[in-house]
């Protein structure tokens, strides 16, 4: 059972605690990565980033997303709409201020909940601004 302080932090009994840690235990062993999951050159790092989608069309049309891994050959994306398979632009703010843009093949792109769609990308090309 959930206590409220009179400061306004919550305590959370030990049962509860484990409840919660066997709940979300399960639901991350449930996740199995597909076969065919890890086919990549190179190890990817986690990279959790906001990252903008240049597509190619009469101009470029710019959408935003978040990249969720990366390598020097490749990203992961998460976006809410669908990507072709086709080249495309991502564009990542440095932190030190600045942008790397990448041209990258889309080499998939699958549908992730609702609205949500994850894709991968084979880096192409550096475009130093």
């Amino acid at each position: 059972m959930l206590k409220l302080q009179d400061d306004g932090t919550v305590l959370v009994s030990h049962l509860d605690e484990e409840c919660v840690r066997s709940a979300v235990n399960r639901l991350l062993s449930s996740y199995v990565p597909a076969p065919d999951a890890e086919l990549r050159e190179a190890a990817r790092s986690p990279f959790f980033a906001p990252v903008s989608l240049l597509v190619d069309g009469d101009a470029f049309t710019r959408y935003s997303a978040f990249a969720y891994d990366i390598s020097p050959l490749g990203i992961g994306l998460l976006h809410m709409m669908p990507l072709p398979l086709s080249k495309i632009i991502v564009v990542i703010c440095r932190p030190n201020g600045g942008t790397l843009s990448l041209t990258t093949q889309i080499v998939w792109c699958k549908s992730y909940c609702d609205v949500w769609y994850r894709s991968g990308g084979r880096f192409l090309d550096a475009i130093e601004a």
